[in-house]
């Protein structure tokens, strides 16, 4: 930082031999005699920025001002601190460089793998029968038949759970050339709920470094729904509500809510 006073002839003999900030005042002068004074200094590389204070009066009777000069110097020098820069273009490009890869977050696991913690979910609930099957080789689909309430595809790549199409027990979930339908949504409005609350629910349980504890997870959440049409609301009491019984279920406890009544 460096503070000077001079009068508009001299301007132009400013030492420009310090770095950083060059801080004028100038007596006794109008802008277009001070801007004509600064085109006369000569260049410097190491001046990043002149400020320019025009004082009325003269240099005897302005010793406040100089004071006040000294103390946005000050002001100044602290704030181009703050935003100096600490590293320059070249830094940047290598710490980018050496910027560690993200890892992928899906795992291949082997089809046996998979088959035998499907199994053993199938075993935890006697009322969920699941049928596993792989039209397409490694990627698994499983068709989930809830007790006589409803049945849920269950689309599987690995052991991640890709979307969940949930119908009524007695609707149809093959196509004509007898493969499950994943694209065809229920004819019933309450089980279209329920598709897309499973399909929240997908994003609830998400821990893909055990991805065997969000399939039992998500399946013990379905099987909540054993009772859609015998449990009421936990909120109102009621049991229907616009025609629709409680099709929201908590995912911590399972409880049984309206569509508004969980909000």
């Amino acid at each position: 930082m460096y503070s000077i006073c001079f009068s508009p002839k001299d301007i132009s003999e400013v030492p420009l031999a310090s770095s950083g900030i060059l801080l004028l005042e100038v007596f006794n002068t109008d802008r277009e005699n001070c801007k004509t004074a600064l085109c006369a200094i000569p260049p410097n590389p190491s001046v990043r920025r002149i400020i320019l204070f025009l004082v009325l009066g003269s240099p005897s009777c302005c010793f406040t001002c100089k004071l006040r000069l000294q103390y946005h110097a000050g002001l100044a020098s602290g704030l181009l601190n703050q935003q100096s820069l600490k590293r320059s273009a070249n830094q940047m490009g290598v710490s980018a460089k050496r910027r560690p890869k993200a890892q992928p977050t899906t795992l291949v696991l082997p089809p046996q793998y998979v088959d035998d913690v499907i199994n053993r979910i199938d075993r935890m609930f006697p009322e969920m029968s699941i049928q596993l099957s792989r039209p397409n080789g490694t990627s698994a689909m499983l068709l989930v038949t809830l007790g006589k309430v409803l049945k849920v595809i269950v689309v599987m790549r690995s052991l991640f759970i890709d979307r969940t199409i949930v119908k009524g027990y007695n609707e149809n979930v093959y196509t004509e050339d007898g493969k499950l339908d994943i694209w065809s949504k229920s004819n019933y409005q309450v089980f279209q709920k329920v598709t897309d609350h499973a399909t929240t629910a997908l994003l609830h349980y998400q821990l893909p470094q055990m991805p065997d504890v969000v399939v039992r997870s998500f399946m013990t959440w379905l099987r909540s729904y054993i009772k859609l049409f015998q449990a009421p609301c936990q909120r109102c009491g009621k049991f229907l509500q616009d025609g629709l019984p409680p099709t929201w279920r908590d995912f911590r406890t399972l409880e049984a809510f309206h569509d508004t009544c969980r909000q």
